[in-house]
């Protein structure tokens, strides 16, 4: 019955194991055809082209997944409200900062924030369900007090596999990408709303400096331009701007399964790996020059894996749509990196 299927869509060459054949397409967009119809059997079909040229179908049983409760993304979602608030708070009123009448000033920081990562992980969701890829709605990643960032960002979980190439660039883009179409105009009115203090200010203060990327440069100055005397001393919708575009960064890595590494994976396919690793290598160095976080960051990429996981059909060449995304993905990195971070 299998055969009888594939050979709807594919010509069987040959046999090679009770699950993997060597095929040549019979129709256009013959491999999102056969999974459909696959997938009806619990069934899963891979593509991949062997070193002769020839092409490999594998099929695996598949279990569609279970729909999961969002109790828990909503949990979360409540917890990181509580702690960008609070970290919100101590940004608007340092001095008289009082739980919890003082949450309510945090609301500029926390609204901003959530937003843009928010928007982050659903371009990821939406792009899934665009593709009809199983995902889950956002985890938020709440860190208590006293951190200066409130949360470590939002993350979904994909439940089924990646079609192709095209898929992974889609997907690993348009997180990033949406979430970029929130922070720029987020940091746009968190300038307008910033004031110019004394040099001396952030001398004497125990205040965090943040570093500059190309884009945050470019827009101080030709919002309200740096200041020639003294500092600006970022509005706490500005500091939650500046915070989305650093993990705009931070995701673009093109490195293991970060939304980098997707984008990574489908153009330079096994050459990631290569990629992958040198990306850590400049995180060490950078790490010793600039800001240690660095280190841990290379370190946590080390153990989670340069590895990706093909698509199902990794014979599926990129269109120039796609490419054209993964170029503005590399542009939206350049522009969001930045060398020193944090200076305290």
């Amino acid at each position: 019955m299998v055969e009888d299927i594939i050979n709807q869509y594919m010509e069987i060459e040959e046999k090679i194991t009770e699950n993997s054949y060597l095929v040549t397409s019979r129709v256009d967009r013959a491999f999102p055809l056969l999974k459909k119809h696959l997938t009806e059997y619990n069934l899963l079909p891979m593509l991949k082209k062997r070193d002769d040229g020839r092409i490999l179908l594998y099929l695996y049983e598949w279990t569609p997944p279970q729909k999961s409760s969002n109790w828990i993304n909503l949990i979360l979602l409540i917890t990181t409200v509580f702690t960008t608030l609070w970290v919100g708070g101590k940004l608007a009123r340092p001095y008289d900062f009082s739980f919890p009448s003082g949450l309510v000033y945090g609301i500029p920081f926390s609204f901003t924030l959530l937003c843009i990562l928010g928007a982050h992980e659903l371009g990821h969701y939406f792009a899934c369900r665009r593709l009809g890829i199983s995902a889950t709605l956002p985890y938020f990643i709440p860190v208590p007090p006293p951190s200066p960032l409130g949360t470590f960002g939002a993350v979904i979980r994909i439940k089924s596999p990646i079609e192709d190439k095209n898929a992974l660039i889609e997907v690993g883009a348009m997180g990033p990408l949406t979430g970029l179409v929130f922070a720029i105009p987020a940091m746009i009115i968190g300038l307008l709303l910033s004031e110019t203090v004394p040099s001396s200010y952030l001398e004497k203060e125990a205040t965090i400096r943040l570093g500059n990327s190309i884009l945050s440069f470019l827009l101080t100055n030709i919002v309200i331009k740096e200041p020639s005397e003294g500092a600006l001393l970022f509005h706490p919708v500005a500091w939650a701007a500046w915070i989305g575009m650093f993990v705009t960064a931070i995701n673009l890595l093109p490195v293991g399964q970060l939304d980098g590494g997707h984008i990574s994976f489908a153009i330079f396919g096994k050459r990631h790996k290569v990629i992958g690793w040198s990306i850590i290598g400049i995180l060490l160095v950078l790490g010793f020059i600039f800001w240690n976080g660095f280190i841990l960051w290379a370190l946590l990429i080390s153990i989670l894996g340069v590895h990706h996981p093909p698509p199902l059909n990794a014979v599926e060449p990129l269109d120039k749509k796609h490419k054209v995304i993964g170029v503005i993905s590399l542009v939206a990195f350049v522009l969001t990196f930045v060398l020193s971070p944090f200076k305290f």
